[in-house]
């Protein structure tokens, strides 16, 4: 592997400290654009665009896997699948902080340290959804299922304050508290279709907070 390939993947790992404690099965990282008059210690060079251009990415990412809170999966074009991203709130900041500031610039997606996707800086994100558009592997899905809640399942037992968990106990309390709302679901559906009922969705059974929207 390139050098240069495994650098994401070692500043992935140095945010550990924002999450869980065990090496992930799965690891994304996104990164800024950079520039040549950076301190070299600080930028690796990349390759985007068609045709190619080559540019200068920062080596410690924006935000990682570390930062997930939530997450929508679906197929990309090419066989793949992307990945709708909830940040918790550090990544949150982050987010809206460079697509504020860094305005016609690159956002790189890693995912495991190879490069899978990019994206030009066009406006500010504020809502914390960070979308990789294809290049996520099945396996990584799965992966991320086992961890983290779907969107839709997180967010505060109050209507009017909407929280997003911060800390690896509130992430893993989202993730428990969406299974076993899936259960509920499917409890209530295995009760209807013995009653010749159509099954119902999780909206329909009631949500129990806000909804996170997609883009």
């Amino acid at each position: 592997m390139n050098k240069w390939m495994i650098l994401p993947m070692a500043a992935a790992l140095c945010m550990s400290v924002t999450g869980f404690s065990k090496k992930p099965k799965f690891m994304i990282s996104v990164h800024s654009q950079g520039s040549d008059m950076d301190n070299p210690r600080t930028i690796f060079p990349e390759t985007v665009g068609n045709p190619p251009r080559q540019i200068w990415l920062k080596k410690v990412p924006e935000f990682s896997h570390f930062n997930l809170v939530a997450f929508h999966p679906f197929p990309a074009d090419d066989g793949t699948y992307g990945v709708a991203m909830k940040l918790d709130f550090k990544a949150t900041n982050a987010l809206e902080a460079v697509t504020r500031t860094h305005q016609g610039e690159i956002l790189r997606s890693y995912v495991n340290g190879k490069p899978v996707d990019w994206v030009t800086i066009d406006r500010p994100v504020r809502d914390g959804i960070f979308t990789i558009w294809r290049g996520v592997p099945e396996d990584a899905v799965a992966e991320m299922d086992k961890k983290y809640p779907r969107i839709g399942d997180v967010g505060s037992a109050s209507n009017a304050m909407p929280m997003t968990p911060t800390t690896s106990k509130e992430k893993k309390d989202a993730k428990k508290a969406a299974q076993e709302r899936q259960r509920e679901l499917d409890q209530v559906n295995r009760a209807r279709a013995k009653m010749g009922l159509a099954p119902l969705t999780a909206d329909e059974l009631g949500a129990v907070t806000n909804d996170i929207p997609l883009e």
